[in-house]
Parts: structure tokens; C-alpha cells; sequence
């Protein structure tokens, strides 16, 4: 089955189930971009345990994320994430939130994610949710932070590492505010822990040769040897 066909039989069987479901984040905006994705992303108004009640048929792969609402399955070799809508507290550490509510509010929960253009929110009827004018940054292929660029760096640095591989993986530029920022802030991301920052290396090689991945980080100040350090 292909993704798109897959990606709208889930939401509405998740809607025949009395459960509002969304795609969202990068698989939305992949979609918008009519580019191809593997990975899905789904957000539901509903608690975890209702969701994994309805999805109970396909087989669970990880409820690591439980805490946070995400349940992680695979689904005609595609991996499927169904997290619900939620809202998070303070962030400690310049990483995780301290407290997590679930919620049936799509603007709250559009609220705690990072750009505009990964909070356009798609329902089984191919309807747009978009609070942010992310439509219009993917239309002028700008990356946007959702809120304050120096509130939402320092609640998680991991952040800056995200916009600078989206960016380079869309070919997007960023936001003149949001990148001016980066540059301000770069050193909290050696405040991440070693093995986040191996993981999100290995995500920029992925896509790019080890050298490509040198010259980004170093025209941002970052240097390979301190962030994959073991």
C-alpha cells in the first residue's frame, strides 16, 4: 500500500472509532510538499490507552514514549507513531518537559511543537489545521520557530541541531530571527547528552557524506569531534 493511501485509511478508520485523528509534523509537511515519506505521524485527541485499544490489531513495536503519549507500530513495513495531543510544562535541563498533560485541543498541542511548517495538522478528510501560517513559510521555503527562537532553543537545544538538518534535508532557509539566534546560542548544544547527539548525528549522515556534515556544522561553529565523542 502506499503511503498516502495507508496515511488516510488509518485516519479514518481512527475516526469511524470516534477518535479525531491527525497526521502531522514532518510527515504532513512531506505530504504538503508532495514529497516521499516512510515514516508516519499521527496525533489523536484521544488518551493512550484508547488509542492503543483502537489500533490493537496491528502490532505494537515500542510504548517507550508512553509518558509522552507515543505509541510506535509497524504497518505494511512503514512505522506508524499515534501520539496524543498534549501540553507540556517548564522545560528543565534545556531538554524535556517537566510535566505532560493530554489534551483535546489541537492549538495547545501546536503550541510545544518547534516550526511552523511541522504543525500543520491533516484530517481524514484532507482538511488543514494551520495556526501558525505554516502553509505560507513552506510556500516561501522558510523555516520558522513556533513562539520565541530564544525561549524554545533554551527549553531544548536539540532544537538547533533539528532546524540546521531540516533546513539542509528541504533545502529551506531559516528564518533570519531563528538563525541569528542559533548562531547566539550554539554552544548549548554541548549541553545535550552524548548519546542524543550521536543519535541526531547519525540522522544528518543519513542524508549526507561525513564531509558534507563537517562543512554544515563548522559554518555554525558546531565541531564533529565534541558532538560525537564517545
Amino acid at each position: 500500500m502506499k503511503t498516502n493511501e495507508l496515511v488516510f485509511s488509518l485516519l479514518k478508520e481512527l475516526k469511524e472509532k470516534n477518535i479525531n485523528a491527525y497526521l502531522i509534523g514532518g510527515s504532513s509537511r512531506d505530504y504538503l510538499l508532495n514529497k516521499e515519506f516512510i515514516d508516519i505521524d499521527i496525533c489523536s485527541s484521544s488518551l493512550p490507552s484508547v488509542n492503543k485499544e483502537a489500533m490493537k490489531e496491528y502490532e505494537l513495536v515500542s510504548n517507550d514514549g508512553l509518558y509522552y503519549g507515543v505509541l510506535k507500530y509497524v504497518i505494511d513495513s512503514k512505522e506508524v507513531e499515534i501520539t496524543s495531543l498534549r501540553k507540556e510544562g517548564p522545560y528543565i535541563k534545556n531538554r524535556r518537559p517537566s510535566t505532560v498533560e493530554f489534551i483535546d485541543d489541537l492549538y495547545i498541542d501546536s503550541l510545544r511543537r518547534d516550526f511552523t511548517i511541522n504543525a500543520i495538522y491533516i484530517d481524514s478528510e484532507g482538511n488543514v489545521k494551520d495556526f501558525h501560517n505554516g502553509l505560507e513559510d513552506l510556500k516561501n521555503k522558510v523555516i520558522r520557530m513556533i513562539g520565541d527562537p530564544i525561549v524554545r532553543i533554551n527549553e531544548d537545544a536539540l532544537r538547533i541541531l533539528r532546524a540546521i538538518r531540516l533546513s539542509k534535508k528541504i533545502n529551506f532557509d531559516l528564518d533570519d530571527n531563528l538563525k541569528k539566534v542559533i548562531l547566539n546560542h550554539i554552544d548549548l548544544v554541548y549541553s545535550l547528552n552524548k548519546n542524543t547527539l550521536r543519535k541526531e548525528i547519525n540522522k544528518f549522515l543519513e542524508d549526507n557524506s561525513l564531509s558534507e556534515v563537517n562543512e554544515l556544522l563548522r559554518s555554525y561553529g558546531l565541531e564533529m569531534e565534541r558532538l560525537y565523542e564517545y
